[in-house]
């Protein structure tokens, strides 16, 4: 019991006997695992970073008007998480695509996709974030005509969104990645925005964030104004289930 009352007391002191010398050491180890939990602890606690963004779980295709081009858009819906509107708004999209060449070796390419907001400088809390496949796309394909767009090969989907947020002006950050197997052709995202005359504001409604629904206007994806285009025709495998 002196050895370790001393050691308790004391920061350093002469073990006299055996005991006093175990004590000494199993203190010393004690010390050092609670040191390096305390640590962990308050490590993962300030170096912890969630993102502040929420993704759709599935991307629409839909054919734009003549008026606007014709072209086919990819569509993704994003929200911040705490509601804010997010200024210096920088924004990435890319592809992992897999060609094959004249010898059949397959080259696997990281290609950047153009997203049609480049250049705002702030985004609303909760919106869209889309992409034209026009001919400067990497998806661009004029061998399929009329909607022009090719995803065979494509491995993965990437985006990534940062910026300030205008309450707190705290860097946000926020990444998701997809299969083609969630591109859904065709299909737009639900309405989420909602009003509320109590707070004479429109109000985001989360349930509805990953909702969608089938074109219904005569801008569709079809080959004789009868029968809708199928996911083979834009390059999508099908999904599983």
């Amino acid at each position: 019991y002196r050895g370790t009352f001393l050691l308790l007391v004391q920061v350093e002191f002469d073990p006299v006997n055996a005991g006093e010398k175990l004590c000494a050491v199993l203190f010393s180890i004690v010390g050092a695992v609670c040191s390096l939990l305390m640590f962990g602890i308050i490590y993962e606690k300030f170096a912890e970073k969630k993102d502040a963004f929420a993704f759709s779980d599935r991307i629409c295709l839909r054919r734009l008007p003549p008026d606007l081009g014709g072209h086919t858009m990819m569509t993704i819906r994003y929200a911040n998480l705490k509601g804010h509107s997010i200024n210096g708004v920088d924004t990435r999209l890319c592809i992992i695509k897999r060609f094959t060449d004249e010898a059949g070796e397959g080259i696997i390419r990281t290609m950047t996709l153009s997203w049609d907001g480049d250049g705002m400088v702030s985004l609303p809390p909760a919106f869209f974030i889309t992409h034209t496949i026009d001919s400067n796309s990497p998806l661009y394909d004029s061998s399929k005509p009329p909607w022009n767009c090719n995803f065979s090969g494509i491995i993965r989907i990437f985006i990534s969104v940062q910026g300030l947020d205008h309450e707190s002006q705290e860097h946000v950050t926020g990444s998701a990645d997809w299969g083609t197997a969630v591109v859904v052709p065709d299909f737009k995202f639900c309405k989420a925005y909602k009003s509320v005359s109590a707070a004479n504001a429109n109000v985001f409604d989360v349930n509805l964030f990953n909702d969608i629904e089938r074109i219904k206007e005569k801008a569709t994806f079809s080959k004789d104004e009868k029968e809708r285009a199928k996911r083979e025709d834009f390059g999508l495998p099908m999904p599983k289930g």
